[in-house]
């Protein structure tokens, strides 16, 4: 499927190798010695997303646009559940789903395989939801391609739900006045180095690391009578918190996270309005 970017940004996928082929400085010339050839290439890129549903009714073959794959290649699972497309943490000892991608850039198409993606959401303001993935995959080669193949988007016309219509509740608490929302999933990847193999040049892909997510919640200071933030800090209490944005079923994203802790308080302000971070 082709994928619609936000705000028309165009990723640019770096090459970087495991070995680069360098050999350090010559006994006796005090210049360098010829390299090597380097090995173990991969390819590093962010692409970022507009949040957005179907716009129609949803299916095991109709999924969310855009955002469907990535998430598959962000260590989430996806199920057809009673209408909706839902979305959970793929358990230790379960895979992640690769990707493979074409990204064509520059004149030239970039063949992409063995992918994963860390996510980012950015929510800022009453703009549309924002989705990063930080791409790491396998490349071989970068090829001619002056024209690339027409461009045919899933539900191209339906626009993105704006964060006026989202609601956010913490623990029981849903009346807070909400500046920002962030997420990051914190996983990392780590390139597997094949000294036995010749498939990618010796790179036999990347191991999966640890989710270490985080939220980052920009609330304008409340009442401590209906919310005390510092209370929780300081107790260790754990949280649900369960974000929506959008208001018709077919073009609605909602968000549930369990057990959270609170890990940091910053107080600010706005001109006269205390925020909390």
């Amino acid at each position: 499927n082709n994928i619609q970017l936000s705000g028309g940004d165009r990723p640019t996928f770096a090459l970087n190798y495991s070995y680069t082929g360098d050999r350090n400085i010559g006994q006796y010339s005090r210049g360098m010695q010829l390299r090597n050839d380097p090995s173990g290439l991969t390819t590093k890129g962010t692409v970022t997303i507009e949040g957005k549903g179907l716009g129609a009714t949803y299916s095991l073959a109709a999924t969310p646009p855009n955002v469907h794959p990535f998430l598959l290649g962000a260590g989430f699972s996806g199920s057809f559940q009673a209408s909706s497309w839902v979305y959970s943490p793929t358990p230790v000892g379960t895979n992640y789903t690769s990707l493979a991608l074409e990204a064509y850039q520059r004149g030239t198409k970039l063949s992409i395989s063995g992918a994963y993606a860390a996510m980012k959401i950015d929510a800022k303001g009453a703009e549309p939801d924002i989705y990063s993935f930080d791409i790491d995959g396998l490349t071989v080669v970068v090829t001619d391609l002056s024209t690339p193949p027409a461009a045919v988007f899933i539900a191209s016309g339906v626009l993105p739900p704006s964060n006026v219509s989202s609601s956010l509740n913490i623990g029981g608490f849903s009346s807070a006045v909400v500046r920002s929302f962030n997420y990051t999933d914190g996983i990392t990847y780590t390139p597997r180095i094949d000294q036995n193999g010749t498939i990618k040049q010796g790179h036999a892909g990347f191991a999966e690391g640890d989710r270490k997510p985080s939220i980052q919640i920009t609330i304008e200071e409340p009442v401590l009578a209906s919310y005390n933030p510092y209370s929780d800090y300081d107790s260790g209490n754990t949280v649900a918190i369960t974000r929506t944005v959008g208001t018709s079923a077919k073009n609605k994203i909602q968000y549930q996270f369990n057990n959270c802790q609170i890990s940091n308080i910053s107080r600010n302000a706005d001109g006269q309005v205390a925020t909390l971070d």
